[in-house]
């Protein structure tokens, strides 16, 4: 017992005990901490998995240990499983299972329309074949499953069958012409086998930036590439080898008959027929299934033919007739749209918020405050929310805020016991949302009213609130550098007060530590005759107020510290200090005072700098709703900006947010650069040209303008996401157009005419161009129909991907081939003009020379008069 310990024993009989001088206390120490949840006293207890643990596992066993009846309880004490990420988890896979298995019917129902049903099935299991092939390659790649790898897969749905569509399509009309079984299955793949090939290449190639992006949406999206571009390289294994197998057996004749024949004579026959058996009833089912869909595909095709034939031939024929028009008129819309972008038409929001179930607000002190400030800050913010809290309760007593917890001294899970303590400044107040589909108010407009409830905070340095999964990051954030530190505070005052005046503008921040009353002491000359030293002096002054570890003991399993330090009452003012029992080194004790000077000076605990120059940063957050970051920093550099450069000598840089927007761009731009001379280098391979491969590359802006149009046709805003979008559309239309070209070099080889070569590749492949768009549009429709707020980020992408391919549809319809005769023009041109030049020097030699020379000459050039002027632009080109 620590209270009977003998301090000191007289003579006469006389003990000083350690409880006669010192209050002995058995507890746990004081953190400075502090944690409610719902106004009650509360611990929070983190729980995280490791290595390779299932996080839905992991959840279950919590929530069942929770839950366990045999779990034992001290009175007044429960357990509540606070912010459950599995249940986050688990609503977002289902949501896009869900969108994959919508899309994969609408998918299989285009597939229907276009091709009879026998070869839409063995299309459609092309998608199960790739998929299972990128789930195994995932984990080799660091990739697990999450929403952005399920909503890569969704974004990979409609991509995944382009080529399995045009190998069927190809043994499909190979058999129809009468080359049946295993040869026409083979002539067919064979046939686009090359130009497939190379465009699943050029696919890859198109999406292969994503995998170099920088900084945490970079990394968020590193995972869609690796799904994408093994999900295609199995795709092209199954429609070159497995597929073609499969088609092998589908006879030619029930591929090209009559469905209305079919169901005519299965009508007689079963009128002369008895009932099918019941084992064969399925059978038959099937069988009468199957007879009606192809009669429904059958006039739908029949119905596209005739479509092709009267309507898109003959405006073929007139764009390529006036092909200039239209080329100008692609190039205008294509400028339009530029415009919109830039001119803010369109407005752009680089990094989306990503709304979350946990919101919280935080609140920062300087550094050494008082740690009731915090308690006390942290108490008016609680009352605000628990309000709110009411007042967001429906008619069934349920609130869209379901809990709410505040902590001081708020701590990580790499956080210390000590770091806590020192921590205190600091506090925060979560609040736990209901379910995002069955709140009465986003996240965000909560977060908004309950800001405004709370209003400022006295003497904080920082008060955020803050709604969003991702890390906050301002979306405005100004660095000011200077060497005469009273004009920077000055002129970032200035700034700050300037950005007030922006509507939408709020939570402006600077990095400016304001400043915590410290105390120094110095000692007296006295002090130093004495043998005392400033090292010893504050050994002392620490002890006393922060305590010294003497001892410690085992206690069952854990070891108990035995500290000795000063009552709280007497470290609590300047006078217990300066009155302080100070030991020399002699022995004898002293008050403080006596031998050291106490003064309070101020001190700033983080300074930096920036080439010699001190920083200080402005940040601050709009509000999408009510203006533009684009906008207000605009205003910003024409006005306040540019005035400081002139009239001071601080200077301002962009940092935070818009430094790291100007760095991904940067390496987006220069990694899809490489990109598109990759996909010219491997075009150039195919087609053996260095001209044809900027035909296909032509049309590749031209998916920005469909996907331009669909942000503005849908209100939607143009965010990082989109621009990935675009990236994927870029890969697509090169896919299409450049079997388009090939086939119109094998007419061409073939001794077919140049616009003739034209219009017929048109026409034989408007049916796999018009179904490899519709496949990809409505494997996306599920995900931009979305309502729920956890895939709002997700739809920016699907809306770029979906109508940058419908666009690119009009543009490998009519504008490659206006593109194409364009070309030949321009060659004709080039070759009549270097003609004509010939002509001019051949002519000043002929001056000189005999008549034989001159009959040589005009009888060559007679014999080219009957040369046609393609087949002349040909041996040119």
């Amino acid at each position: 017992d620590f209270a009977s310990i003998i301090l000191q024993a007289n003579e006469d009989g006389g003990r000083i005990l350690l409880s006669d001088i010192a209050t002995i206390h058995d507890g746990f120490r004081d953190e400075g901490t502090m944690a409610q949840l719902d106004g009650q006293r509360a611990v929070s207890l983190d729980v995280y998995r490791v290595g390779d643990q299932n996080i839905i596992e992991v959840a279950e066993v919590i929530n069942k240990y929770v839950k366990s009846p045999a779990t034992y309880l001290p009175e007044g004490i429960s357990l509540y499983v606070w912010q459950d990420d599995s249940k986050l988890f688990m609503s977002r896979i289902d949501l896009l299972v869900g969108n994959v298995f919508s899309g994969l019917c609408l998918l299989f129902v285009i597939l229907l329309l276009f091709l009879n049903w026998r070869l839409s099935f063995w299309v459609s299991l092309g998608i199960p074949i790739s998929f299972m092939g990128a789930f195994w390659l995932l984990p080799v790649f660091d990739g697990s499953i999450n929403i952005i790898s399920l909503f890569a897969f969704l974004l990979v749905l409609g991509i995944v069958v382009d080529d399995a569509i045009v190998v069927g399509e190809s043994i499909y009309t190979e058999q129809a012409a009468g080359n049946k079984g295993v040869d026409g299955a083979i002539e067919g793949a064979y046939k686009v086998s090359k130009p497939i090939t190379f465009a699943i290449i050029t696919s890859v190639i198109a999406f292969m930036p994503l995998l170099f992006l920088p900084g945490p949406e970079g990394k968020l999206m590193q995972v869609i590439p690796v799904v994408v571009i093994t999900t295609l390289l199995f795709s092209l294994f199954e429609s070159l080898f497995i597929l073609p197998a499969h088609l092998s057996y589908q006879s030619a004749d029930k591929a090209i008959n009559s469905a209305e024949s079919q169901l005519n004579q299965n009508h007689s026959q079963n009128l002369t027929r008895q009932p099918p058996a019941n084992k064969n009833r399925i059978i038959h089912n099937i069988k009468m299934i199957g007879g009606r869909l192809e009669g429904i595909q059958t006039k739908f095709s029949a119905a596209l033919e005739m479509f092709v034939i009267r309507q898109y031939k003959p405006f073929l024929d007139h764009v390529l007739h006036w092909r200039w028009s239209y080329i100008l008129g692609f190039l205008g819309l294509f400028f339009i749209s530029l415009t919109l972008l830039s001119s803010g038409w369109l407005r752009t929001v680089l990094f989306s918020a990503i709304e979350g179930d946990i919101a919280y607000a935080n609140v920062t002190f300087a550094e050494g405050s008082n740690p009731q400030k915090t308690k006390l800050a942290l108490l008016k913010i609680e009352k605000e929310a628990l309000q709110l809290q009411q007042e967001l309760t429906d008619e069934k007593g349920i609130s869209a805020i379901a809990h709410v917890y505040s902590v001081v001294a708020p701590t990580s899970k790499y956080s210390r016991e000590s770091q806590a303590a020192a921590d205190d400044h600091i506090g925060r107040v979560y609040l736990e949302l209901s379910v995002s589909n069955d709140r009465v108010m986003s996240g965000h407009d909560i977060i908004s009213h309950w800001r405004e409830r709370v209003g400022e905070i006295e003497d904080s340095i920082e008060l955020s609130f803050v709604s969003d999964l991702t890390p906050p990051s301002a979306d405005i954030n100004i660095e000011l550098s200077s060497r005469n530190l009273a004009d920077l505070a000055q002129q970032a005052d200035a700034l700050k007060q300037v950005l007030a005046r922006f509507e939408g503008v709020y939570d402006i921040q600077d990095s400016q530590q304001r400043s915590s009353r410290q105390v120094q002491l110095a000692l007296k000359p006295v002090a130093r005759d004495m043998g005392l030293t400033l090292s010893a002096l504050g050994q002392q002054v620490q002890q006393a107020y922060l305590g010294v570890e003497v001892q410690s003991m085992p206690r069952g399993e854990d070891e108990v510290k035995v500290k000795v330090s000063y009552p709280k009452a007497a470290t609590s003012s300047l006078w217990h200090l300066e009155n302080m029992h100070i030991q020399l080194p002699s022995g004898e004790g002293v008050p403080l005072f006596t031998i050291a000077d106490v003064s309070y000076r101020s001190a700033e605990h983080n300074i930096k700098r920036y080439e010699r120059n001190r920083v200080i940063s402005v940040s601050a957050f709009v509000d999408p709703g009510k203006n533009s970051t684009k906008a207000v920093i605009a205003e910003l550099e024409a006005g306040f900006l540019q005035q400081l450069t002139e009239t001071t000598a601080v200077k301002w840089s962009k940092a935070g947010k818009q430094k790291s927007i100007v760095e991904f761009v940067d390496i987006l731009t220069s990694s899809y650069l490489l990109a598109l001379i990759a996909m010219y280098l491997v075009m150039a391979i195919l087609f053996s040209s260095y001209t044809q491969p900027l035909l296909v590359m032509f049309a590749i802006p031209f998916g920005l303008v469909g996907s331009l149009l669909g942000h503005l046709l849908l209100g939607v805003d143009v965010t990082l996401w989109s621009f990935i979008g675009m990236v994927a559309v870029s890969g697509i239309v090169v896919n299409d157009n450049l079997v388009l070209i090939d086939y119109i070099n094998e007419k061409r080889s073939k001794g077919m005419s140049l616009e003739m070569a034209i219009t017929s590749a048109g026409v034989r492949r408007f049916r796999p161009i018009i179904l490899t768009s519709l496949t990809t549009f409505m494997g996306l429709v599920p995900i931009m129909s979305e309502t729920s707020l956890q895939a709002q980020f997700l739809i920016p992408m699907a809306i770029s991907l979906a109508f940058g391919v419908l666009f690119a549809t009009l543009v490998s319809l009519l504008l490659v081939p206006a593109v194409y005769l364009l070309n030949q023009d321009i060659v004709i041109a080039l070759t009549t003009l270097v003609s004509k030049k010939s002509k001019v020097k051949i002519q000043g030699f002929d001056d000189c020379s005999n008549s034989n020379s001159n009959s040589n000459s005009n009888s060559n050039s007679n014999s080219n008069k009957g040369l046609p002027d393609n087949r002349a632009a040909d041996s040119a080109a």
